[in-house]
């Protein structure tokens, strides 16, 4: 509905402006993001709306809203992760270029990926960097190794891959939506793999570091 609509014209009844109101109102949704905080509680909900908040854009900022996450553009040792887009249900540059990073001849959409509300533990859930190395430690392929992913823990799904949270998200009491956000990662990142062999009588892994840049 335009806002116009439900403007009160000269000489019309109050009744019927009204109900206009009401039914715009109730089509409304507020999804918490820069400035608005959105709480559920058992009388009703809250929302809370800080005017003066002045947001910036940093590498991989994180955002949801009712059923999608998107992340802005970063980089992990100067290379751009991909993200799986909900649209074309292809992994795409987060930095919405194409493989080669030149910018597509007519402007898509920036990608954003499907939530799963059910993947998370304790009521909340991670959008993650996931790096997967090949055997020298660097990132070969970035459409297959550099990902945005979405995980239940800050650990990541122990798969043998790296993992850095980017974004906190805390679901609502009835796990049906996100209730508060925290932004983790404000920098672009370096990641070094260190692989560590076993030696008899001690126990050793492999290690992810992820560094600030």
């Amino acid at each position: 509905m335009n806002i116009q609509e439900i403007k009160v014209q000269k000489g019309e009844k109050i009744q019927p402006a009204w109900e206009r109101l009401v039914r715009w109102v109730d089509k409304l949704k507020v999804v918490p993001g820069e400035g608005v905080k959105v709480r559920e509680t058992p009388k009703g909900t809250i929302v809370t709306v800080i005017k003066d908040s002045k947001p910036y854009r940093h590498p991989f900022k994180a955002g949801v809203s009712e059923s999608g996450a998107s992340v802005s553009a970063g980089t992990v040792n100067g290379q751009t992760p991909y993200i799986l887009d909900v649209v074309t249900k292809n992994w795409r540059r987060i930095d919405n270029r194409d493989d080669d990073g030149n910018k597509f001849d007519v402007e898509k959409p920036p990608p954003t990926m499907k939530l799963d509300l059910k993947n998370q533990e304790g009521g909340k859930f991670y959008i993650s960097l996931r790096v997967k190395p090949n055997d020298a430690g660097t990132i070969k392929d970035p459409k297959t190794d550099l990902r945005i992913v979405q995980s239940p823990t800050a650990d990541g799904l122990k798969d043998g891959a790296g993992y850095y949270p980017l974004a906190l998200f805390y679901l609502n009491a009835a796990g049906t939506a996100v209730e508060e956000s925290f932004q983790i990662v404000h920098h672009n990142m370096r990641y070094l793999y260190q692989a560590r062999k076993s030696t008899e009588g001690e126990t050793t892994g492999n290690r992810h570091l992820f560094f600030p840049v």
